[in-house]
């Protein structure tokens, strides 16, 4: 499956390919922002342009590492608005799936998120065969639990001082969702 042919279609927003010509300075805002940053790895590095594009080189988008922008459509059948990404990391051998997002903080808390989860899962479970997919959280981070807990995952595992959210080290959660008990999103 070739990347240019993905595009995995929503109700509200779509997903395709994330590209080079995404990796904006609006895009390294999104990535430098401690808001927007505040549960994700990123808040520990300091981007650039040139480092973002070594990181999208390690997506093939074809067999085992996709990388996704999530856009909002547009009402015009414009090409919609980029509103953040979202990455799923497989492996083959026992047909799981390691999920990641960042929705920029402007089209936080509007169920984009969620929307984009859910279409990831999809794809996940009926394009690619696999039969979980796993997620990773702070455990202070009550709106990505809540968003997954929505389309069927559970807490699987409770990790003390697990990770740095700035400075401090805090508990992580992991959920997992297995293919029968996934929920697709609703709005």
């Amino acid at each position: 499956m070739a990347s240019k042919e993905i595009r995995v279609d929503g109700d509200r927003l779509f997903l395709r390919p994330l590209t080079e010509d995404d990796l904006t300075d609006e895009y390294l805002g999104w990535v430098t922002d401690p808001e927007t940053t505040t549960y994700l790895d990123v808040q520990h590095t300091s981007p650039t342009i040139e480092s973002l594009k070594a990181y999208l080189a390690t997506f093939d988008n074809a067999h085992t590492n996709f990388a996704f922008a999530i856009v909002v459509r547009d009402p015009t059948d414009g090409p919609g608005t980029h509103i953040g990404n979202i990455t799923l990391r497989v492996n083959r051998v026992n047909r799981y799936g390691t999920e990641g997002i960042l929705v920029s903080k402007a089209h936080q808390g509007k169920g984009y998120g969620t929307e984009a989860r859910s279409l990831l899962y999809a794809f996940g479970f009926d394009e690619l065969g696999l039969e979980k997919i796993v997620s990773g959280s702070a455990a202070a981070n009550s709106a990505s639990i809540a968003s997954n807990e929505r389309l069927g995952f559970v807490k699987e595992g409770h990790f003390a001082e697990h990770v740095l959210v700035g400075e401090t080290r805090v508990d992580s959660v992991q959920l997992g969702l297995l293919k029968r008990n996934f929920r697709p999103y609703t709005p």
